[in-house]
């Protein structure tokens, strides 16, 4: 049986963290690794954490860290998941959220049939802050959607979705931990998996995704983080196979024309123009990298 590590990251979440660590606590699956990391929280969200560990009657293998001063997601993300987790699988979670007890049965059955896919992003159910459902988070077409590099490349949509994403940790394991300026894990993950393999989305909602005003997601925080930054750490990546002869001179040229156009792409979402404005500008630039 594969060994799964369920990292739960977690930043000044006492409202709500107990909730996620029961939920995951809660499991069926004998060969469990459960981490709880903690960003070095301001309010009470370790003190909760651990008398509620203390408190469990649970056969999984529990492991609590917290870091000395706040590392930020890549920081806590690359401690959680490249130093500690032991796991064949891995699961993000964060400490706001909570997991089902049915999503093992549905995200491993994935990357049984097919061992080119690194990581399976699912769907979720809102919740707010008191935990009552409101809505699916994102309506989709199909029940899962396969992307891959040539996908990426050919500028199609790579339809994904951080909360409760498990991971192959073959895709930690050929890059260097990600950067501690990128400000986000989330896209780094997924283009990792396309340099590697496949990414799955999966409309399957095992997941609880709770919205609140301190989301790292929000619109104003989106805004707020450094593009450039981002692409950097997708340059960084594709270099790092390059140099060791995963990928082709012809590959990485066309890859870094395709981070340049993300890079744009990317600032005119987090832009302040009008919505139409960013249709029509996201569209010539599409039309234009389409012909380069």
């Amino acid at each position: 049986m594969n060994k799964i590590t369920i990292g739960i990251l977690t930043f000044n979440h006492e409202k709500f963290i107990a909730k996620c660590l029961h939920s995951v606590l809660a499991l069926k699956y004998d060969n469990l690794e459960i981490i709880v990391s903690d960003d070095c929280s301001k309010d009470n969200t370790y003190q909760i954490v651990q008398d509620i560990v203390a408190h469990a009657q649970s056969s999984h293998h529990i492991i609590l860290n917290r870091n000395e001063i706040n590392l930020g997601l890549a920081g806590n993300f690359n401690k959680t998941f490249g130093e500690l987790a032991t796991g064949d699988f891995l699961v993000t979670l964060g400490g706001d959220d909570a997991i089902k007890d049915d999503y093992f049965a549905e995200v491993l059955a994935v990357f049984e049939k097919d061992n080119q896919i690194m990581m399976v992003d699912v769907n979720a159910d809102i919740i707010d802050e008191n935990g009552v459902i409101s809505r699916r988070a994102t309506d989709l077409e199909y029940d899962q959607k396969l992307s891959g590099l040539e996908n990426y490349l050919a500028l199609e949509a790579v339809p994904s979705f951080a909360p409760g994403r498990m991971i192959r940790k073959e895709l930690l394991s050929y890059f260097f931990p990600i950067s501690h300026q990128c400000p986000t894990e989330d896209s780094v993950l997924v283009v990792r998996s396309l340099l590697l393999g496949k990414h799955c989305r999966l409309n399957k909602s095992p997941i609880l995704y709770r919205r609140h005003s301190e989301n790292v997601s929000t619109e104003a925080n989106l805004k707020k983080m450094s593009n450039i930054r981002i692409v950097s750490q997708y340059i960084k990546d594709a270099i790092t196979l390059y140099d060791n002869s995963l990928i082709s001179d012809e590959f990485l040229l066309r890859l870094l024309a395709r981070f340049e156009y993300e890079h744009k792409r990317r600032i005119i979402i987090y832009s302040d123009l009008n919505k139409y404005i960013k249709i029509i500008k996201r569209r010539l630039i599409k039309i234009k990298y389409k012909f380069q």
